[in-house]
């Protein structure tokens, strides 16, 4: 096994593994679903490059309504501009721009509706004036800071009359604070769903930085603070891609790669789509050379949004997946920028799998070794949103490694 492991290693292009984790970064980082049509594309041309042939993209309907699973697809969403400037103010801003997609997409909260072309004047208040009764009409709330924007506050804001929020939520505040937090999951949902859906309520976010949050937070508690918020966000019915490729073995069943597409950054998760593909690269050049025997299964490449792209992806190809898929690996969140370190989920127990006592005997083989430093083997059986076809309903037993130690989690620091 290390023998192999090593001629794996040495056969890895660390270079166009990091340039190409960067293209795709820089690619999704627009949030739009034009974004994320160009990152399949991209992703679908890696696969291509890498020799690897039957690679098609699916495109799946993105409108709010249609349901996979328990899944319901999230609408399309399109913007060029989304802009917070601060007009009148008691505190002074160096800059009195404090939000800009244009400056960066994470500044604009995917989701957010238009504004008139001039913009909307609107007051900022602060999340703590806006549960003790201050009147919240024609308003921005301008969130704690450990206040994540998620549907519970957002929702709370809408109901009182606000047009929606700025966040300054973000791991690492004290480490970066001028970085800025991608939000996700910031909806209208009862049900907490992550996506815009079609009954959502319109409403305009912006994410800013720490210091910028304090600032507007201490402007707000001082007296009247008014902005204008300017922004040509669309909802809109669409696509969502997915990119599949199969390299055929013996056996009609499937071992399935799976890494998400649609998330802005290398670690969560342009890393894990480069890093799928250069496996499944390195695996069919040594089959072909003879240093590995014929795959035994057919091994499938699957990328697509997380969550709700694997179970279209997985409605697509049958539904129930027992005799047609044995088991599937989910690469969310590689070790990267300096984490070495790297725990595995093992597939919770809803089918039996072999590959979790091989994953164990692994990280058996490599206790007390820097590479690869697998930290930890964790055996909760955890039916969360890496792991979730392993369901008896689905059946696909799915492991998912992920980084150790501290992480700048959805920040622009990255």
């Amino acid at each position: 096994m290390k023998k192999l492991f090593s001629e794996i290693l040495n056969r890895v292009n660390t270079r166009r593994m990091m340039e190409n984790t960067d293209k795709l970064t820089q690619i999704e980082l627009g949030q739009t679903f034009e974004h994320y049509r160009r990152a399949a594309e991209f992703a679908a041309g890696l696969v291509g490059q890498a020799g690897i042939g039957n690679c098609e993209i699916i495109n799946f309907p993105a409108d709010g309504k249609t349901v996979y699973q328990d899944k319901r697809m999230p609408m399309a969403w399109s913007a060029t501009r989304g802009r917070l400037t601060i007009i009148k103010s008691g505190v002074p801003f160096e800059d009195q721009v404090v939000a800009d997609y244009q400056k960066h997409p994470f500044h604009l909260v995917k989701g957010s509706v238009s504004t008139p072309p001039e913009g909307t004047r609107v007051r900022i208040i602060t999340e703590a004036s806006l549960f003790t009764g201050e009147d919240a009409a024609n308003c921005l709330v301008m969130t704690n800071p450990e206040t994540r924007p998620r549907p519970e506050i957002l929702k709370a804001a809408l109901d009182l009359g606000a047009l929606g929020l700025v966040s300054d939520n973000i791991a690492g505040r004290y480490e970066t604070p001028d970085g800025i937090q991608w939000v996700n999951a910031c909806t209208d949902g009862i049900n907490n769903h992550w996506h815009v859906q079609s009954e959502d309520r319109p409403f305009i976010c912006f994410s800013v930085s720490p210091r910028t949050g304090d600032k507007i937070r201490a402007a707000a508690s001082s007296g009247n603070l008014e902005a204008l918020a300017q922004c040509d966000g669309q909802r809109h019915a669409g696509i969502l891609p997915a990119v599949t490729a199969l390299v055929p073995g013996k056996k009609k069943e499937e071992f399935w790669m799976m890494a998400h597409l649609y998330e802005p950054l290398a670690d969560d998760n342009s890393a894990g789509v480069v890093a799928s593909i250069e496996m499944a690269r390195v695996i069919k050049e040594l089959v072909r050379e003879g240093k590995l025997p014929p795959l035994e299964f057919s091994l499938r490449l699957v990328f697509a949004m997380e969550m709700y792209g694997f179970a279209a992806f997985a409605g697509k190809m049958g539904g129930d997946l027992h005799g047609k898929v044995i088991g599937a690996v989910n690469n969310d969140g590689l070790p990267i920028n300096g984490r070495t370190g790297m725990r595995i989920h093992l597939a919770p127990p809803g089918k039996p799998f072999f590959g979790n006592y091989l994953v164990e005997a692994m990280a058996e083989a490599y206790k007390g070794e820097n590479n690869p430093a697998i930290h930890e083997v964790i055996e909760e059986g955890m039916y969360g949103d890496d792991t979730f076809l392993s369901d008896p309903t689905t059946g696909v037993p799915t492991l998912w490694p992920l980084h150790s130690g501290k992480a700048l989690w959805h920040n622009s620091e990255q």
